[in-house]
């Protein structure tokens, strides 16, 4: 069951690592909104955080977990792949692979932090 100091973790530690999967925005010269860019990035981890943290709790194996957060990480991923024009103008392709990853990390730490003792 989540607590409110289990969610603001969640919420903590997705907003880190959505923040570390966007940084890689800072070596593109090209693009004005980097920022932005980071921000979005840190929300994208919090939702996708919260999404995991509703299917998976202390007692979730460790294959269940990490499917569980391999697929919210894709289904968020895929928000803004879509958004971004998706097969079409192909602006975004790293996000689908940094998105299933990112998902799979937040799986494994967010049963890491749910099984911790109270």
């Amino acid at each position: 069951m989540l607590t409110l100091s289990t969610t603001v973790k969640a919420a903590g530690v997705g907003a880190i690592l959505g923040c570390l999967g966007a940084v890689g925005i800072l070596w593109a010269p090209e693009e004005p909104y980097k920022p932005w860019i980071i921000a979005a990035g840190s929300l994208n981890g919090i939702v996708t955080a919260l999404l995991i943290a509703t299917f998976v709790n202390g007692l979730s194996s460790t294959r269940a977990t990490m499917l569980t957060g391999g697929a919210c990480g894709l289904l968020t991923a895929s928000v803004v792949f879509l958004a971004k024009g998706g097969w079409q103008s192909w602006d975004a392709p790293y996000v689908i692979p940094t998105g299933l990853v990112e998902g799979i990390i937040l799986g494994l730490m967010l049963r890491r932090l749910l099984l911790e003792k109270k």
